[in-house]
């Protein structure tokens, strides 16, 4: 992960920020983060007695207040640890999310578009206190008009190539986790030739008055018809980077970018498998709680 120089958005600011900084040190002297200026990832501010990411411009709560990630404790952690955790996430993410983008880049679709179709339709909610009720009738979603917290969106996946096509799907929230929405229980993720699939989520706010840019991502893989089903699952963000002392999705992103490396062998073929990304913008914005009559 490539980190900027860290900032001081408010030079009067006197809140104790060197747990942040430690962290910092940490993960530089792991190889985990690379900190320096020209190009970056992501800008570290301090602001607020909290560290806040933005993207390369540098800009902070682009979308509206919150809308930068920051560092918020879970409970058991100190502000070292929190740190840490939204690092690592952020660079495991930034990792994946650039090794996809490159595999699917460059592909040739036929006249029918990318080999994987995705439709989208939102169900607004409506939150009651803290709790969903139900939700409203589809219809297509707007990535301009953003979403709320209880609101559903559901994606139709329709396999419109010439081959089979094993299909995962993402959410990559604002703290970097990224989770695996589909498939779930065991299910076969393999669509057949004009075969569709319906794959629904709902929007949980962290903090309901802010604002969030978060992101799903669908990946599609065609292996050969007679190949066991490509996992993803791997690709989701582990629950502790560190205890493992290594990050477990390596070996899955190894086949990915090297499929004759037999000692990973993760049920694809000696080829570089054909993979499509799809990517569909999530924009949370505050919801507005509804009172009980």
């Amino acid at each position: 992960l490539r980190l900027a120089v860290l900032q001081q958005a408010y030079p009067k600011d006197t809140a104790d920020y060197g747990p942040i900084r430690a962290a910092i040190d940490i993960l530089q002297q792991d190889g985990t983060l690379t900190v320096g200026t020209g190009e970056v990832d992501l800008v570290p501010i301090l602001t607020g007695g909290a560290l806040a990411l933005t993207g390369p411009d540098g800009m902070l709560d682009p979308l509206g207040h919150g809308s930068s990630p920051r560092v918020t404790a879970r409970d058991g952690e100190d502000a070292t640890a929190a740190t840490l955790r939204l690092l690592e996430n952020a660079a495991h993410a930034t990792r994946v999310r650039a090794i996809l983008t490159g595999l699917g880049a460059g592909r040739g679709f036929g006249i029918t578009g990318a080999p994987l179709k995705m439709e989208t339709e939102r169900r607004a909610g409506v939150q009651v206190g803290s709790d969903c009720a139900k939700t409203g009738t589809p219809t297509p979603h707007d990535p301009t008009q953003g979403v709320s917290a209880c609101d559903e969106l559901w994606l139709t996946l329709t396999n419109q190539s010439g081959r089979v096509q094993d299909v995962s799907v993402f959410y990559l929230a604002q703290d970097f986790t990224l989770s695996l929405i589909w498939p779930q229980n065991n299910l076969s993720n393999r669509l057949a030739l004009g075969e569709s699939t319906r794959v629904g989520l709902r929007i949980d706010a962290a903090d309901p008055t802010a604002f969030a840019a978060e992101e799903i991502l669908v990946v599609a893989l065609s292996p050969d018809v007679d190949e066991p089903r490509a996992d993803l699952s791997a690709l989701a963000s582990p629950d502790r980077l560190r205890a493992t002392g290594s990050d477990p999705t390596l070996a899955t992103i190894a086949v990915l970018m090297d499929p004759q490396d037999t000692t990973q062998t993760r049920g694809f073929s000696t080829k570089r498998p054909a993979l499509t990304l799809l990517r569909q913008s999530v924009h949370l914005r505050p919801a507005t709680p509804t009172k009980l009559p």
